[in-house]
């Protein structure tokens, strides 16, 4: 966990000093007034304090196994790493498909391919001995573990199979803790980082998103315990929590989201279609696609995160980067009452509908 310096101390107490002495004096002579004060100044302290950087580590000489890099986000981020200086080990679905043979035209010679499939022991184990050769050979130090992999199934509880479930559990949060386990001695022989994709899903689940929602709470559940378990040995577990990215996801390219909806609606008991009817079905599809029309433009701010995560000498427990809106409504979604964010939800889905239908 991020852990208490004598320098996030020292700004803590000199700001909340700073506030009592001259700013809450300020405020009106009632009571509530003064108490009020008071509190928000504890409030700004600390957030202050918590924003303090307590500097960055040297990336040279430092390995990172990134999984997922096929396309997408992690894909970006071994381009990323890679300029940035890091070894890095790319963990790809497919080894001699075209997102892995571009990594190794375009990226350093430092920059290495590895054929793993997360879901696989057998796959994950091999990858975990051929990185500890390799940076034993160049003296390196297997630094990060970034749990990138992730894959996304779409729909309504009631069309969708157990396989769904059970094939966005395997890959989002099975693998993650497959391929923790199997690097965290190198990890931990180094005091290095663990840094797992979780998503703003993971604080809040969404209608239609039922499979990713519950991996990612998984996620976050697994990276708590990991976190706290890992703080004796100086190892720091830190969580990613992106907002709305969906227009940098394989899943969102092209017609991939009307494909993954039509086998899903396929493959529904006939049962059930008849219940909900092609309209309803085609008005959820429309929703959802529309989406990734709001997706954030730029993922810079993911990379960011990551890097980081990586390298900041004490970085926080979660980053989430994401724009002001996002975090606005992540903060709305999580802590305000059911019966508010239920109405919430009702209201953003029929603005979507008119505006995905032109009413």
């Amino acid at each position: 966990m991020a852990a208490v310096t004598i320098k996030n101390l020292a700004v803590f107490l000199l700001s909340a000093f700073v506030f009592a002495k001259y700013v809450v004096p300020r405020i009106g002579q009632e009571l509530l007034s003064r108490c009020f004060g008071y509190i928000v100044s504890i409030i700004l302290a600390y957030v202050i304090a918590v924003n303090v950087k307590e500097g960055k580590l040297q990336v040279a000489g430092k390995a990172v196994v990134v999984t997922g890099c096929d396309t997408g986000i992690g894909n970006a981020l071994a381009r990323y790493l890679d300029k940035q200086g890091f070894r890095v080990f790319a963990g790809c679905l497919f080894e001699t498909g075209e997102g892995a043979r571009k990594l190794k035209e375009e990226c350093s010679r430092k920059l290495q391919v590895v054929q793993m499939d997360v879901t696989s022991d057998e796959q994950v184990v091999g990858v975990a001995r051929f990185v500890q050769s390799a940076v034993s050979v160049s003296g390196d130090v297997l630094w990060g573990v970034v749990n990138n992999a992730g894959i996304l199934i779409l729909g309504e509880i009631e069309w969708l199979s157990l396989d769904s479930y059970r094939q966005v559990m395997e890959v989002n949060l099975m693998g993650m803790i497959r391929v923790t386990k199997a690097f965290l001695p190198m990890i931990r022989k180094c005091k290095g980082r663990i840094v797992n994709m979780s998503s703003a899903q993971g604080l809040f689940a969404a209608p239609s998103g039922s499979p990713y929602a519950i991996s990612k709470f998984g996620v976050e559940a697994f990276s708590d315990c990991l976190r706290l378990e890992m703080d004796k040995w100086g190892v720091k577990a830190v969580i990613i929590e992106p907002g709305n990215y969906s227009a940098f996801s394989k899943a969102f390219d092209g017609d991939s989201i009307d494909r993954m909806l039509d086998t899903v609606w396929t493959n529904t008991p006939d049962h059930v279609k008849q219940v909900y009817g092609e309209d309803y079905f085609n008005t959820v599809l429309t929703v959802l696609k529309s989406t990734t029309t709001t997706s954030a433009p730029d993922l810079k701010p993911v990379l960011s995160a990551v890097e980081d995560a990586l390298i900041d000498v004490n970085p926080p427990d979660r980053l989430s980067p994401s724009n002001t809106l996002s975090k606005l409504l992540t903060w709305f979604f999580r802590y305000l009452p059911v019966t508010v964010t239920d109405n919430l939800y009702k209201l953003a889905y029929a603005m979507l509908v008119d505006k995905a239908t032109g009413v």
